[in-house]
């Protein structure tokens, strides 16, 4: 009896630890800021500190750092969604103009060191804006800063999502 009741109590135990691991805390996103996103279920919005906290724990996913109010980011997040759409991904948006979680400079700070580290190049400041990575097991692996012509862009976004889809 003492045997199964503690092949019961672990097995609880186990999958309540599988289920919270699981979780990346995430906020709904207003996409439709955005022109041209057809699928705004894909994004889920995420503070840095979770964005840092997916790392640590080796997680894999695709982000998205800008914000609506850029020209470049809009032309950006079209191409995007034009990507994420066709590999059905889910796209971690880090809105760098987003009041209720702020993007500060520590934050910005923090994500230029994890890029050095992670792809051994200088890159003093993260700055620019559109900036979509894929962090697959916790390191980042591919990323694309600024913009390209579209044909690039797109090019670009669709390896960058391969990676971790």
């Amino acid at each position: 009896m003492r045997k199964i009741l503690f092949l019961l109590l672990a097995g609880l135990l186990w999958g309540c630890t599988q289920a919270s691991d699981a979780q990346i805390m995430t906020y709904s996103v207003d996409m439709s800021l955005y022109q041209g996103v057809t699928n705004s279920p894909i994004y889920k919005g995420i503070a840095d500190k979770e964005l840092f906290k997916a790392i640590r724990e080796d997680r894999s996913l695709i982000v998205y750092v800008g914000y609506p109010q850029s020209e470049s980011c809009q032309q950006a997040v079209a191409l995007l969604d034009d990507s994420a759409t066709k590999s059905h991904a889910t796209i971690y948006y880090l809105n760098v103009q987003n009041e209720k979680y702020p993007f500060d400079q520590q934050a910005q700070e923090q994500l230029a060191k994890l890029f050095m580290d992670h792809l051994k190049e200088d890159i003093p400041k993260i700055t620019e804006w559109p900036l979509v990575f894929s962090i697959v097991k916790g390191k980042i692996k591919n990323y694309q800063f600024g913009m390209l012509d579209d044909k690039q862009l797109a090019d670009s976004y669709d390896k960058i999502i391969a990676d971790v889809y």
